[in-house]
């Protein structure tokens, strides 16, 4: 999923129109539109505004995937050494 489909789908799981998240971001819907059709970058700002009213993670947000065990005991024993 890339970060505009991502974005679509926090408004809809939301509920959100638009409009309604434009007002609650602080924008206007145009730019909203430009985001969703990925003509215009999110400013930190309105992500972590975003963040703030939605109730959800910037991570969820960005569809940021975390790997829990990012580190090999190789790469462990190369660190300390």
């Amino acid at each position: 999923m890339t970060q505009t489909e991502r974005f679509i789908a926090v408004r809809n799981i939301l509920g959100w129109t638009r409009t309604e998240m434009a007002k609650r971001v602080g924008v206007s819907t145009s730019l909203v539109s430009l985001w969703e059709s990925g003509n215009r970058k999110i400013h930190e700002e309105h992500l972590l505004k975003l963040s703030a009213v939605s109730g959800m993670s910037l991570d969820y947000i960005l569809n940021v995937e975390t790997v829990a065990n990012f580190r090999t005991s190789t790469n462990k024993d190369r660190m300390f050494r």
